[in-house]
């Protein structure tokens, strides 16, 4: 399924003179990559959101709910946790309910330095009894993924994902790819573009594109939309997404 992510570092660290020492929200929304940054020590954050993809003339799904629950254990650590309430529609059935529940962390690796890019590695793995009866698997089934960040200027960040998550029917690998670019026009709104998608030896591979903007409402609270397009014919016709976040 698809994600949302975006940091909003690329839109200014700070707002207004009297903002200027505080550290504008950072999210994984609204694009599929997600950021390099963790959330600060001690703060919580909670990132929501909801999305309509359509796959063929007669498939589609819809996100009713998508929250990302952020706390910042440490400079160096932060806890995650992921709860999701969807519904699908195919040719031949209609479903609805919780998809499992994903616990997991952000792990800091390295700081940006010269060409060499800021790296974080984030962990998750799902409760399989957490999730209704129709989503629910037997196989637990963990998700790995790397996060790179490149800032190209003070309004400009180059940044790109590689990870790997197992099928939890039969624990097939599935290899996920994501590189964005973000632009920031004045201190609050940003935009950006993006292509990403997945390789796998069971299904054919899938390519999207997607755009869209951030706009920063305080330092603490952000709204976001977007929009995605398949690139192939194995990929979801398009999706569209909106949301908000929020940290305390």
């Amino acid at each position: 399924m698809i994600k949302k992510h975006i940091y909003l570092i690329l839109f200014g660290s700070f707002l207004q003179a009297q903002e200027s020492a505080v550290t504008a929200i950072n999210t994984d929304r609204p694009d599929q990559t997600e950021t390099a940054f963790l959330v600060p020590k001690g703060r919580f954050q909670m990132e929501n959101g909801f999305s309509y993809t359509k796959h063929t003339s007669k498939s589609y799904n819809i996100n009713f709910i998508e929250n990302l629950w952020k706390y910042g254990f440490s400079e160096k650590i932060e806890f995650r946790m992921i709860t999701e309430f969807t519904k699908e529609k195919d040719e031949t059935q209609e479903v609805s309910g919780f998809r499992p529940i994903a616990f997991g962390t952000k792990i800091k690796l390295t700081e940006e330095n010269g060409i060499f890019p800021k790296i974080s590695l984030i962990a998750h793995a799902h409760l399989v009894k957490s999730a209704s009866k129709a989503f629910r698997n037997e196989k637990w089934a963990p998700e790995f993924r790397l996060t790179f960040l490149h800032n190209l200027h003070h309004n400009q960040t180059f940044s790109y994902n590689l990870g790997t998550e197992w099928d939890t029917n039969d624990l097939f690998p599935v290899y996920i790819y994501t590189v964005s670019y973000g632009y920031s026009i004045t201190g609050r709104l940003g935009v950006y573009a993006e292509i990403f998608g997945d390789l796998t030896k069971k299904e054919p591979a899938q390519h999207l594109f997607d755009g869209g903007f951030t706009y920063l409402i305080s330092s603490d609270f952000m709204v976001d939309c977007s929009t995605g397009l398949g690139l192939n014919s194995a990929a979801p016709k398009y999706y569209w997404a909106t949301g908000f976040s929020f940290r305390l």
